[in-house]
């Protein structure tokens, strides 16, 4: 989900990641955060939520 502020000339975009522990999601997102110019990005919020597990159909 992507919001664009014109007013501002700010985006904010919402990504979420859904997969199994440690294959590498947040690595990811540092990843591109990191890449993004300093005077481009602004604050990355990491809201980490764990869902239990739940067996199969």
């Amino acid at each position: 989900m992507v919001f664009f502020n014109h007013a501002t000339r700010q985006m904010t975009a919402k990504i979420v990641y859904y997969g199994p522990g440690l294959c590498g999601k947040t690595t990811n997102l540092n990843t591109i955060y990191g890449k993004t110019s300093q005077k481009a990005r602004g604050e990355m919020v990491l809201r980490l939520v764990v869902f239990p597990h739940r067996p199969g159909p």
